[in-house]
């Protein structure tokens, strides 16, 4: 089984960022709570890294962009989700394109909540994985194995699909992966 993801709650008011990591404990994940971009950016650098980071945008000194950007430059592949009350649409749409997986306004609906952290989450690792898998080492599959006589070279080959189009759908090279 899976380590629970590893979350970062960044929000200045305290009972909800409390509220809101014991929700997102009950859902497997592993939380830890900030009250100001300082102490997440401390807690970035001495803790483990984080899987994500649930972030509230506006709060006393540094803003929650201020900890996007942050994150981007330093941890790139974590998810960072904003919450706000204010739905600033320029906001908005600097944060998303700082980065951010998405935004979500206070007052936020906690299944949409988990669900779109959920998503970001998986995106996340199949994002991993596919890296991971471009760096591997070359298979059986790829050209000049004797594996290569065994994959067939075409896909869509089949008589209906060249009498209807006249030709293949496409050529494909064996363990080719596309760009």
């Amino acid at each position: 089984m899976n380590a629970p993801a590893r979350l970062l709650l960044v929000d200045d008011d305290e009972p909800a960022a409390r509220l809101l990591a014991e929700v997102l404990g009950r859902e497997a994940y592993d939380v830890e709570v900030a009250l100001t971009v300082a102490d997440a950016l401390a807690r970035l650098d001495q803790g483990p890294p984080v899987d994500a980071v649930v972030t509230d945008l506006r709060m006393p000194g540094a803003s929650g962009l201020d900890l996007l950007r942050h994150m981007r430059e330093h941890l790139p592949d974590a998810v960072v989700l904003m919450l706000t009350a204010f739905g600033d649409a320029e906001v908005t749409a600097a944060a998303i394109g700082a980065g951010a997986y998405d935004f979500i306004s206070k007052p936020y609906d906690i299944d949409a909540l988990t669900a779109t952290l959920a998503r970001a989450l998986e995106r996340r690792r199949t994002a991993q994985a596919h890296r991971r898998a471009e760096h591997s080492e070359p298979s059986a599959m790829d050209e000049g194995t004797p594996a290569e006589a065994d994959v067939p070279r075409m896909v869509g080959h089949s008589p209906g699909i060249i009498d209807e189009l006249g030709t293949p759908i496409a050529q494909i090279r064996c363990g080719s992966r596309p760009a």
